[in-house]
């Protein structure tokens, strides 16, 4: 965690920019020491001299394979929407309150964001395995934590198009919790979907 303080730079104008930029340079240099690694090893190895012109691309194809990517988390609002309780002060106004939550988001929210406060709900860390998965139609994210004895499951299209045997592909366990966005849901639907899974709904 970086708090954003000012540093008075145009190039780096907070703390947190210079960090990102410390770990950027990290990558860089590991990802450079691994291709002359495997360039060398090659060449130790190479019984021909096809063999030893391929290493050079060998190795950079090698060195890209690994992940050593990173995410910055910023602390943002909700997605959801607030419920002002003092916005209705008579039946007529709790009626119109009630319209607008009709869906609990905030207009303009983003699925990256809600993935994250879903996380943040049901006890996983920032640091869990996200892995994209398809059913049908739709699309899945499948939330693996070592902390945690079941698996997360989020699908937020607004639109649902698959069918049992589609979720039976993905792999879901007794256990584990499925999230889908509560428009996306007829009441018949959900009812289902309770019945076959440990449903949540945002």
């Amino acid at each position: 965690m970086q708090i954003p303080e000012p540093t008075g730079r145009t190039d780096y104008p907070t703390i947190a920019d210079i960090t990102k930029e410390r770990v950027r340079r990290v990558i860089a240099k590991l990802a450079e020491a691994q291709v002359e690694e495997h360039k060398d090893e090659k060449k130790k190895k190479a019984s021909t001299e096809l063999f030893v012109a391929e290493s050079a691309t060998y190795a950079a194809g090698k060195a890209r394979t690994q992940d050593r990517g990173f995410r910055v988390l910023e602390l943002a609002e909700s997605n959801l929407k607030t419920w002002d309780p003092a916005k209705a002060t008579d039946l007529s106004s709790l009626e119109k309150e009630l319209e607008l939550f009709t869906d609990p988001l905030k207009p303009g929210w983003k699925k990256e964001d809600l993935l994250v406060e879903i996380l943040l709900w049901e006890g996983f860390s920032l640091t869990s395995a996200l892995e994209k998965k398809k059913a049908g139609a739709n699309n899945f994210v499948s939330v693996t934590d070592e902390g945690m004895s079941f698996r997360l499951w989020v699908c937020m299209d607004e639109k649902l198009s698959f069918t049992q045997k589609d979720l039976a592909t993905l792999g879901i366990g007794s256990e584990d919790v499925v999230v889908f966005l509560d428009s996306s849901l007829t009441d018949a639907l959900k009812s289902k979907l309770a019945d076959m899974l440990r449903l949540k709904v945002v």
